[in-house]
């Protein structure tokens, strides 16, 4: 029976605003959009360059410049939003094909100064009536305010993006219709000076509209930046947006003695009392300087020791590059990912069926808070865990079209696969939420097929999956992880592959029963397993592993033959001859019990190639708290592509607060040598999913030379094209010391010696590559090969010239 539970978050929704970053009345636009909803500090807004993006967008000096495109599709996929607002001319044709997704900027507000609730989220109407129901209900004796700036408009861009602005026809009627139940200050506001607002006891527009939203941003970073850039403000509002707490600092207020006091006290909050320890904050220096030279004069003023005009103890470090919140393959990098902020999350208890799911939407708990608008008001989080199934459940979720949706039964305009999981727009508290969680392989199947892939189960696919029916679930992949039960089955299988010639020998006798009671007493003892030789023989029956049977001869044409026990009766038909014989009659030495390999378990090759697929995917889903979403054995067709994929894997780190997820494909093979074809194959679908872990498993204790070899390249290959900044993928080495270990990695290594030892933990899938290159290739780590790299071609350099 399943058993789990699914966990709901509530969030605000997030809008994503496109702008051209050329135009300055465009970016406080979307600011000033942006400030009127709940969570509207999070919200991105997206550079579209018309034609080529500039040069301060190289992620590396000298290298190749960032596409336009790319940059957008970037944000658009790591910030994951809702909606998508095009706010500039021209930029809502960039993504005409996703429509479901599209607002119009002019639509937003809708009838908000009527009704009170714009046309789309949890706006700023509601958040005030909440904000005076519950700090200004009663009369306070402290100096607590709401703050609506009056700035400048010389500098209206930057101090908009610090503090948030509303449209003037919404700044006019709260002001009109509130200021005499709230505190509202209207002071003026300068690029001098502007810092003295950002005290606790102010709330402005963006303090606002995080009310009731658990907002703990991390990595604590001071901006230097150009207060009249644009591109620097884009960068200091999507870098808060992500999740970083940014304290900017204006280059044109920098010797303001004011602003030197915050940032010394940002510093010295956020550093390490411990001696010697990393510095924990970051200067960050803005795209639009040539160089560094201000913002290093900027710290050296507030760090710098008076008495001795020596520095201080490093309490900063200088990031010269802005964080590649764009680029897919540095979100494993906890500085350059985007963080997702949660109001609150509720857990219901899951068991039994799991095919329709009725849950309670958790909404927002705002007074007067009725969404009548045309679009959604808020957004739920769904993730699940399950235990128990008896075949694979589709745990994590790609990144995909609104179409896959579907699976979970909601159409696209209802619900979305997203970074979070599976999301729900919803705009009403009352309506019911109906999860149906689909299998793993059906959705694995219509997730290929979405991106464009024609994809079906093969042989070995089918096989593995009945064997997991028998198993009664993956957890009953426990019963037969020995590689002595795994030859032994073999070895006695009698149905042939599809792929087996005619001239294949058949397969031995039945397994005696003196003879699979001691094997089983051998597989105990290896395994330091705690239970007799029939507690593991039971457990194979009751796995539909085996069949326990009689043998006997026939006495008309003398042929052996096995009955199974749920066949036998006081007449036997003779399965050569047909016929028909007493069973009682049949002599004391022509009759004895013995066991045989039943149903998927008989055929021969190590099940068809099956036994290798479920334990590579054990091995994966075995590993700590993480969860998998698997596709066992599968043809593959794309283009001049055409293949059969032994293992495709969708792996979710549960580690970490926010969900990572990691595709994978796997090459799996028993005994067979690995081949230049077989690595050809893995590297042209790593080639279509760039950035994906590629897997080579195999039940070896030890690889041919040949084979390292083989693997080697494959591994320089992929790194020397991170090194060049293309998409690059991971190779994992599996042998039988990973896939026959007890409990997965690391276990498996502990007290190996010499290769082995002191390979004890991995944190991502990266490093577990690495840790396995190392110990079955030979390979060094990757910076230890960079730095390897770089003497040698140092040496050949110096010897050059000498």
């Amino acid at each position: 029976m399943a058993i789990g539970s699914i966990t709901q978050k509530l969030r605000p929704l997030r809008l994503a605003f496109l702008v051209d970053p050329a135009n300055t009345k465009d970016i406080i636009r979307s600011i000033k959009l942006s400030s009127i909803f709940w969570g509207g500090s999070l919200n991105p807004i997206v550079p579209c360059y018309p034609s080529r993006a500039p040069k301060s967008w190289r992620t590396i000096p000298n290298r190749r410049s960032v596409k336009a495109r790319e940059i957008s599709d970037g944000f658009i996929s790591e910030f994951d939003p809702d909606f998508i607002v095009p706010v500039s001319a021209n930029t809502e044709s960039l993504y005409s094909d996703n429509r479901n997704r599209l607002i119009s900027p002019d639509n937003l507000i809708g009838e908000m100064l009527e009704t009170g609730t714009p046309n789309i989220g949890v706006g700023i109407i509601e958040l005030i009536h909440h904000l005076l129901d519950k700090d200004f209900k009663f009369r306070r004796k402290d100096d607590l305010s709401v703050v609506i700036p009056k700035t400048s408009e010389s500098h209206e861009l930057f101090l908009s993006s610090v503090f948030g602005a509303w449209p003037s026809e919404v700044a006019d009627w709260i002001t009109k219709n509130l200021s005499s139940s709230l505190p509202i200050i209207e002071p003026s506001c300068e690029l001098f000076g502007f810092e003295k607002i950002l005290g606790t006891e102010n709330i402005f527009p963006r303090r606002i509209g995080l009310q009731n939203i658990e907002y703990y941003p991390g990595n604590p970073c001071l901006f230097f930046m150009d207060a009249t850039s644009n591109l620097d403000v884009i960068d200091y509002w999507n870098l808060r947006a992500a999740g970083n707490h940014v304290v900017p600092i204006p280059a044109q207020a920098a010797t303001s003695s004011h602003l030197k006091k915050i940032a010394s006290d940002f510093i010295d909050f956020n550093n390490s009392p411990e001696p010697n320890s990393f510095p924990r904050t970051t200067l960050q220096v803005g795209r639009s300087f040539d160089d560094d030279t201000g913002a290093i004069s900027f710290i050296n003023s507030i760090l710098t020791n008076n008495e001795k005009e020596t520095p201080a103890p490093a309490k900063i470090s200088i990031r010269h590059w802005y964080p590649r919140i764009w680029q897919r393959r540095m979100r494993d990098h906890s500085e350059e990912s985007v963080s997702t902020f949660y109001a609150n999350d509720n857990e219901t208890p899951l068991s039994g069926n799991i095919d329709n799911v009725d849950l309670k939407p958790v909404s927002p708990e705002f007074p007067n808070w009725g969404h009548w608008g045309a679009y959604p008001g808020f957004a739920n989080d769904v993730s699940y865990r399950l235990y128990g199934c008896s075949i694979p459940m589709a745990e994590v979720l790609p990144d995909g079209s609104p179409a896959l949706a579907q699976q979970f039964g909601y159409s696209a305009r209802e619900a979305r696969l997203s970074k979070g999981g599976l999301t729900y727009c919803l705009s009403s508290h009352e309506k019911r939420i109906t999860l149906r969680i689909p299998q793993a392989d059906k959705f694995m199947l219509a997730w290929l097929r979405d991106c464009g892939w024609k994809v079906d189960l093969s042989s070995p696919g089918l096989i593995a999956t009945q064997m997991l029916r028998s198993l009664g679930g993956p957890d009953g992949l426990h019963t037969i992880s020995s590689i002595s039960l795994l030859n032994l089955l073999d070895r006695h299988s009698s149905e042939k592959r599809t792929h087996d010639s005619p001239e294949s020998p058949r397969a031995p006798r039945w397994i005696k029963e003196k003879t699979l009671h001691a094997q089983a007493k051998k597989i105990i003892s290896s395994e330091g397993l705690r239970f007799e030789p029939i507690r593991f023989v039971s457990r194979l029956i009751e796995g539909n592993v085996i069949g326990l049977g009689l043998e006997l001869r026939c006495p008309t044409c003398l042929r052996w033959m096995w009955k199974a026990v749920d066949n036998l009766s006081a007449k036997v038909e003779c399965e050569q001859c047909l016929s028909i014989f007493s069973l009682a009659s049949a002599r004391p030495n022509e009759r004895e019990w013995s066991y045989r390999p039943i149903g998927p378990f008989n055929v021969r090759g190590f099940g068809g190639g099956a036994y290798p697929v479920l334990l590579t995917w054990k091995f994966f889903s075995s590993i700590g708290m993480r969860r998998t979403t698997p596709l066992l054995s599968f043809t593959a067709e794309k283009g001049e592509i055409n293949c059969e994929v032994d293992l495709a894997l969708l792996y979710g780190d549960g580690i970490w607060i926010t969900p990572k997820s990691e595709l994978i494909f796997a090459e799996c093979k028993a005994y067979d040598r690995i081949r230049s074809k077989d690595v050809s194959r893995l590297e042209e679908i790593g080639a279509e999913f760039p950035n994906s872990i590629l897997v080579i498993s195999k039940f070896s204790e030890t690889l041919e030379k040949s084979e390292i070899r083989l693997l080697s390249a494959m591994v320089a290959r992929q790194r020397r094209a991170r090194l060049r900044g293309k998409a690059s993928c991971r190779l994992i080495v599996l042998t039988a010391t990973e896939l026959f270990a007890k409990w997965g990695a690391p276990e498996c290594w502990k007290g190996k010696g010499g290769r082995f030892e002191g390979r004890n933990h991995f944190h991502s899938l990266s490093e577990l590559a690495e840790t396995t290159q190392e110990i079955h290739l030979g390979v060094q780590p990757f910076y230890d090969w960079i730095r390897e790299k770089s003497k040698t071609q140092r040496r050949s350099v110096s010897g050059g010239s000498a």
